[in-house]
């Protein structure tokens, strides 16, 4: 899985973020450190919310719902989010 990322360089080092997945941060003192961090940061990221996901469904399982649970892949093409406009995107609260 692929996922793009914003990487700006500081006085301190290099901060990189994962708009994709909200809240995924991380930095390094190298371009490559924080790279490396941010494949770290991403991966936990996605076990947490696979964790939550199996709470949730083990949830609803306890509460009588029948649940048929199966596993697919979604293609979504991202070209041109990048270059959408602060002011272009509503604020999601």
């Amino acid at each position: 899985m692929r996922f793009k990322v914003i990487l700006y360089e500081h006085e301190e080092g290099f901060t990189v973020f994962c708009p994709m997945l909200r809240g995924c941060v991380s930095e390094g003192a190298t371009e490559e450190k924080a790279m490396e961090n941010i494949q770290s940061a991403i991966r936990e990221y996605l076990e947490a919310v696979w964790v939550m996901t199996k709470r949730e469904i083990a949830d609803d399982k306890a509460e009588g719902y029948k649940l048929v649970v199966t596993y697919r892949e979604a293609d979504v093409d991202v070209e041109g989010v990048e270059d959408a406009e602060a002011d272009e995107v509503e604020a999601v609260v």
